[in-house]
C-alpha cells in the first residue's frame, strides 16, 4: 500500500480521534500491573513493513534481522492479487514474458516476488500475516478503478486457495525449504480497510464499489475461507483491518451475516492518544461480547502515530505529533494495551511502519520508525529506541532467542 493511497483512507481519522475525547475512557493500569505483565511472547509483537522496505538500495536482509532483533515476532505485509494475476488467460501474456508465469487452474500466475519475500522472512525468524488485496484489472467488477472489489467472489477465493496451498503449513513451498517451515502462514486477512470513516459506510479508499459493501465482502470471505480451509486445514482467516468507527462496522458485518466467517477481527485505531485506542478496542470488544463471539480473536493490525509535525502540536489533539511525541505516545501503548489483552482477548499489535520516507507531501509517510531519505540513507527516529526498549520490557523472555510461533499466531 502506498503512501498516496493511504492518503485519502485517513483525511478523516484526525476528526474521528478526537471526537472519541469525549467517550469515556477505560482506567489505565497500575504501573505495577504494566510493569511486568507474564506471559507475553514475540508473537504479540507485529511490524507492518511498509512499501519502502522493499525500495531498491535498501539492504532488506539487514533490516529484517533489525526488526527480528528488536523482539518483533511477526510482520504483516500485502500480497497484490494485480500483480501476480495481472492476466486472465495465457493469451493475454506477452510472449516475452511467459516464462515468469506458471498456471493456477488455467490462470497465469507469478509467484517469483511473493516467494522471495516470503523466504526472507522465514530465514530471519519473523513468522507472517498476508493481506491479499488489490484485484487485477480483469477480475474487478469495474476495470478503470484501482480499488474496485472484484466482480467474482470466486475469482478472489481461487487466488487465496492458491496462495494458501503454496505457503500454507502445508504448503509445496516449504518442500524446498522444509527448514524454515516453522514460520509458515497460517492467518491470512482479507482484503484492507473495506469499511471506515465516520458513518458506517464512511468513505474508504480500499473498497471502491457499490454501497452497502457487506453483501459482496462477505461473499469474498465465504469463498475465501472455503478455498483456504480446502487447501490447509490450520488456515484462519482475519477481517481486513476496520478504522473510524470500526464498532458499527463490525455490527454491520454480523447483521449482513457474516458470523462464522472470520476468525479473528482486525482493528485500525488510529486515535489522538493510548486511552482512546483502547476505548476503541474496548466497543469493538463489546459487540464481539453482544454476538456472543468474545472467543474470537482482537488483532490490531495497523496502530501508530506519524511524526509529521515539526513542533507546537498540543498532546492529543491529532494523529499527527513530532518524533518525540511518537515515541511517547508508543511509549504509552504499548504497556497499556498489554496489560488489557486478556480482557479483550487481544492476540497482537502491529505498528505501522517499519521504514517510511521522509520528507513527504503525505503525512502518513511519517509513520515509520525509520525514515528513507531521498539519498537512500535508513536513519533510526526517537521511536525506535522507544519500541525496542518496550518490547524489551514487555516480553517475557530473551526477544533475541529464536522465536517459535504459538498458536493463535
Amino acid at each position: 500500500m502506498t503512501a498516496r493511497n493511504r492518503s485519502a483512507a485517513r483525511r478523516s481519522v484526525a476528526t474521528i480521534a478526537i471526537s472519541l475525547a469525549v467517550l469515556v475512557v477505560l482506567a489505565a493500569p497500575s504501573s505495577s500491573a504494566a510493569r511486568r505483565p507474564a506471559g507475553v511472547s514475540p508473537a504479540f509483537f507485529g511490524m507492518n513493513t511498509g512499501s519502502a522496505l522493499f525500495d531498491p538500495g535498501v539492504d532488506v536482509g539487514g533490516q529484517l534481522a533489525r526488526i527480528r532483533q528488536t523482539g518483533t515476532g511477526i510482520v504483516r505485509f500485502p500480497i497484490y492479487w494485480s500483480t501476480a494475476q495481472p492476466y486472465r488467460s495465457w493469451a493475454d501474456v506477452p510472449p516475452e514474458e511467459r516464462g515468469l508465469f506458471t498456471s493456477v487452474g488455467g490462470t497465469p500466475t507469478s509467484f517469483g516476488s511473493i516467494d522471495q519475500q516470503i523466504l526472507e522472512f522465514a530465514k530471519h525468524g519473523l513468522a507472517m500475516l498476508p493481506t491479499v488485496l488489490q484485484a487485477p484489472p480483469w477480475a474487478r467488477l469495474q476495470a478503470a478503478l484501482v480499488w474496485s472489489p472484484p466482480a467474482r467472489a470466486q475469482d478472489y477465493g481461487d487466488f487465496v486457495g492458491a496462495l494458501v496451498k503454496r505457503y500454507g503449513t502445508h504448503g509445496e513451498f516449504w518442500k524446498k525449504h522444509a527448514s524454515l517451515a516453522l514460520y509458515a502462514p497460517r492467518w491470512w486477512q482479507i482484503w484492507n480497510e473495506e469499511d471506515g470513516g465516520p458513518s458506517p459506510e464512511g468513505q474508504t479508499l480500499f473498497w471502491d464499489g457499490p454501497k452497502p459493501y457487506e453483501p459482496r465482502y462477505i461473499a469474498m470471505l465465504r469463498s475465501a475461507r472455503a478455498a483456504a480451509r480446502k487447501a490447509d486445514p490450520n488456515a484462519r482467516i482475519v477481517l481486513g483491518g476496520l478504522f473510524g468507527k470500526s464498532w458499527d462496522a463490525l455490527r454491520r458485518l454480523y447483521n449482513f451475516g457474516a458470523r462464522g466467517l472470520f476468525d479473528a477481527v482486525a482493528v485500525h485505531p488510529y486515535a489522538n492518544t493510548p486511552a482512546h485506542v483502547l476505548t476503541i478496542l474496548s466497543d469493538v470488544h463489546q459487540v464481539l461480547e453482544s454476538e456472543h463471539a468474545s472467543r474470537v480473536p482482537l488483532l490490531v493490525t495497523e496502530t501508530g502515530w506519524p511524526s509529521s509535525q515539526s513542533g507546537s502540536s498540543p498532546p492529543g489533539s491529532s494523529i499527527y505529533t513530532t518524533e518525540a511525541g511518537q515515541a511517547s505516545e508508543l511509549k504509552a501503548e504499548y504497556p497499556l494495551l498489554v496489560a488489557h489483552r486478556r480482557h479483550l482477548n487481544l492476540q497482537a499489535i502491529f505498528w505501522y511502519c517499519w521504514i517510511g520516507r521522509e520528507p513527504s507531501y503525505d503525512p502518513l509517510d511519517y509513520s515509520g520508525l525509520l525514515r528513507l531519505t531521498p539519498s537512500g540513507t535508513v536513519q533510526a527516529k526517537p521511536a525506535l529506541s522507544a519500541y525496542t526498549s518496550a518490547l524489551r520490557h514487555l516480553e517475557h523472555h530473551d526477544p533475541g532467542a529464536a522465536f517459535q510461533p504459538e498458536p493463535g499466531l
